[in-house]
């Protein structure tokens, strides 16, 4: 059984697995810091620990754009890294069997996820998910 975190950004669907999932925080002013990358948005001080914050939208090939009050942060963790992802909104969590998530991949608009490797983020396309 998968358990995902399923999120938006500019209309399309991704999936955060739960398993990386700490919380889910409003969007809030963030602090910039020199030569960040583009896909860094900037950092948080969430209760004493410094995070990067990075633009989903960046990491998913879209255009930037202003935060708004409705956008959340999602924190994740692999166990060695912490760090925020910048996302539109929070849809639900769902659990899929493994055929479901075959079932899905075959269509053309089959969701992406969203998984933390290497001390980065890194969307993939449900078929890599599954063959992992």
């Amino acid at each position: 059984m998968h358990e995902l975190l399923m999120l938006a950004i500019e209309g399309t669907v991704f999936a955060v697995p739960t398993t990386y999932l700490v919380e889910v925080l409003p969007a809030v002013a963030l602090s910039s810091m020199p030569l960040q990358p583009d896909y860094i948005s900037g950092l948080m001080n969430l209760r004493g620990e410094i995070l990067a914050i990075h633009d989903m939208r960046r990491h998913a090939g879209l255009k930037a754009k202003e935060m708004e009050e409705t956008d959340k942060i999602v924190v994740a963790s692999d166990g060695k890294i912490k760090l925020g992802l910048l996302v539109d909104k929070i849809e639900a969590v769902q659990r899929f069997k493994e055929e479901q998530l075959f079932a899905q991949s075959l269509s053309p608009r089959a969701f992406r996820i969203i998984e933390l490797k290497d001390r980065n983020v890194h969307i993939k396309d449900l078929q890599d998910y599954l063959d992992d």
